[in-house]
Order: structure tokens, then sequence, then C-alpha cells
């Protein structure tokens, strides 16, 4: 992107997004970010689930399905958290779900 396009619509960025701050207990480099996107017709009982987790969790509906950002902190959380997915597909409450890790790095 030019310079001479990005710099107007960064003059008012405010206008293009909305400004969102977490809560990470331990700090938000001790995180892993998780990214699902999850397919069911229990939209509120999944978003339920998330709220139930630590960690801000941001959930947006995209289309038939829910795309969800959230993070886990120890192993034994992500591991609930996967039992639990799983658990609810076995159920018929997920159709299906896909899963992907956001990596950063971050230099100290």
């Amino acid at each position: 992107m030019r310079y001479e396009s990005y710099s107007p619509w960064f003059k008012d960025i405010e206008n293009h997004c909305s400004i969102h701050t977490g809560f990470y207990p331990e700090g938000y480099i001790a995180y892993l970010s998780h990214c699902f996107l999850i397919y069911t017709d229990f939209e509120e009982s999944v978003k339920l689930l998330f709220s139930f987790l630590p960690v801000t969790s941001s959930i947006v509906e995209v289309g038939n399905c829910l795309l969800v950002f959230t993070n886990a902190f120890q192993s034994d959380i992500t591991r609930s958290l996967f039992c639990t997915l799983y658990d609810m597909k076995v159920k018929g409450i997920l159709k299906k779900f896909y899963h992907a890790v956001a990596l950063y790095h971050i230099r100290g």
C-alpha cells in the first residue's frame, strides 16, 4: 500500500476499527493464541463455554459459523478445552471445527 493512500486513512483510524483491551493475568506473552472456526447450531452455548476461560476471548459470527480467538496459559487448560470441543462434536453440539495457532515473535 502506498503511503499516500495509507496516511489519510490512518488519521481517522478510530472510524475504521474498535479498540479491544484484553485480560491476561499471567501477562500476554505467556499465552498461546488459538483461533477456532466452529460450525454449530448452538451458538449461545459455545459463546458461554468460552466465557468461562480465565482470559479474554473474542467471538465473531461469520456466516453460519463462529470465529473464536482465545488464549491459553497452561497446557492442562488447553487440553481440557480440546477435550471439551471434541466431546461437544461427538454429542452433536458442534458440527465441525477447525483450529489454528498464532505464533508471535516478540523481542524483549
